[in-house]
């Protein structure tokens, strides 16, 4: 679970997906609740936007009142809000500092669609959504295959750089004339006069 002030690192389209999709089969997500904001101008929003999004003007922020309904829903209830659009890193701190907890969204309207058709169709379908995303995380690129070979040569040159590391020669201790070697060989918890 987070805590209050954690910042929460940026995700992408398919992250979003992911929690859409547990969230509409009633698990839970590591991020809790969460709405979706829209941060781009009003007639791309009209135009286009993902499924359940809600339209925040981001101008609003200079103007003393900036909150709407659903920015006060989600301060009472501690939503998360996942934003994206135009400027939806610096909405996201802005509004983080103000003591919401935001993350921002990766990438932009037409990526999310053609990635993932269904997040931005008008009628939505659950089971066109992960039917895409499965799809997506079981290709040739992203399925078991993939992960399994990324994930050992990983370990591979992991293994192949602690060697390198261990044949260094290490370099000698050089001790100041006012440190004694039992100052230095002295648990830290214990203090320096004992």
């Amino acid at each position: 679970m987070l805590l209050h002030d954690e910042r929460l690192p940026p995700i992408d389209c398919d992250t979003l997906v992911g929690w859409i999709l547990q969230q509409a089969a009633e698990e839970p997500v590591s991020v809790g609740n969460f709405y979706i904001i829209d941060v781009n101008d009003h007639s791309e929003y009209e135009k286009c936007h993902v499924v359940g999004a809600y339209f925040y003007d981001r101008l609003l922020l200079s103007r003393l009142v900036f909150e709407t309904p659903v920015l006060k829903q989600a301060s009472t209830t501690r939503t998360t809000l996942v934003i994206y659009g135009r400027e939806s890193e610096r909405v996201s701190n802005v509004l983080f500092q103000r003591g919401w907890r935001t993350i921002y969204l990766t990438g932009n309207i037409d990526l999310f669609k053609e990635k993932y058709p269904a997040l931005v169709d008008k009628n939505f379908d659950i089971d066109q959504l992960r039917e895409q995303h499965d799809r997506k995380r079981n290709n040739v690129y992203g399925g078991r295959l993939w992960r399994s070979a990324s994930a050992s040569r990983v370990s591979t040159a992991e293994r192949k750089n602690s060697r390198e590391k261990s044949a260094r020669p290490k370099p000698k201790r050089v001790l100041s004339a006012s440190v004694s070697t039992k100052q230095l060989d002295r648990p830290p918890w214990k203090p320096w006069h004992s």
